[in-house]
């Protein structure tokens, strides 16, 4: 297959020539993807690529202090090389954008994957937990923030039992906090 391409068809479409001609230039081993440099610039991920190396190296960039400045770098291999990272990263699929998995480390094959806006949110480096008892006028409730949501316990009117509810809360979502 041809990397970051789905099929043969997304590839004719792309390059705006007779998928008969791809196939057979494939085929016999004439036509080399991926085409010489003057080609790439039009190549869907090529924009993702910039923006990552923009980002991780230019300090004039907007978000270079939430990037590079926080020592976020790229593997030799992605920065020097913008078709391994196409070929690393693979297509991008509908309705997402690249992801770090750890977000304390570089931009990495083994580091980074497609995820969703929501996934994306919920993976940040800012993101904190909260664990408290909550005191109201009839009672107390046991409450614990994490991973973007809250997470609470039915009111009691015993602090003793807010506090045995609040336990249960951390050894529930222990994996997160």
């Amino acid at each position: 297959m041809i990397p970051g391409f789905k099929s043969y068809e997304e590839f004719s479409r792309y390059t705006k020539r007779p998928l008969v001609t791809v196939w057979r230039e494939f085929k016999r081993g004439y036509c080399k993807w991926p085409l010489p440099a003057r080609n790439c610039c039009t190549h869907p991920l090529r924009q993702t690529w910039l923006n990552m190396v923009n980002r991780c190296t230019n300090p004039k960039a907007a978000n270079y202090k939430r990037y590079g400045g926080r020592g976020i770098g790229i593997s030799a291999e992605w920065y020097t090389d913008f078709w391994q990272f196409v070929k690393d990263v693979g297509p991008r699929p509908e309705g997402m954008s690249l992801d770090r998995i750890d977000n304390n480390k570089g931009y990495s094959k083994e580091n980074c994957r497609w995820a969703t806006a929501r996934t994306q949110n919920h993976n940040r480096h800012t993101n904190t937990s909260h664990i408290n008892i909550r005191i109201l006028k009839n009672g107390f409730k046991a409450r614990l923030y994490v991973v973007g949501r809250l997470h609470e316990t039915p009111l009691t009117p015993v602090f003793e039992q807010a506090v045995e509810d609040l336990h249960q809360l951390k050894q529930l979502y222990s994996e997160f906090l």
